[in-house]
């Protein structure tokens, strides 16, 4: 079981284009299942992307928690989350309207 926990985890890596130094690296994602023992940590497969604002935030979602969550770009710490109704499977949108910036999420049912 081990093994295939750690083949499934999954993180948010803030990698620095000039150097290819890692800056930050968290993990993004829980299952629930793991969640519900305790295990709240792991990470998990993504299926979004993310996106970071003039703001200085990084937004991600597309976790099997259906959360969005912000993290801070200059440290990776957890600003927010959120749970969604749904999935994420696309990275947030962010498009400004007056000077205000607004985050944009799709969520979408995906099943039978």
């Amino acid at each position: 079981m081990l093994s295939r926990l750690r083949a499934a985890l999954g993180a948010l890596n803030c990698i620095d284009s000039n150097t290819g130094k890692i800056n930050w690296k968290v993990p993004l994602g829980m299952y629930p299942i793991l969640a519900k023992q305790g295990l709240i940590y792991t990470g998990a497969e993504i299926f979004g992307g993310a996106t970071v604002t003039a703001g200085g935030l990084v937004f991600c979602a597309g976790t099997p928690d259906n959360l969005i969550r912000a993290f801070d770009s200059e440290t990776g710490e957890e600003f927010f989350q959120h749970t969604l109704p749904f999935g994420d499977y696309v990275p947030p949108t962010v498009f400004e309207v007056d000077g205000k910036e607004y985050v944009l999420v799709a969520p979408t049912w995906v099943g039978s």
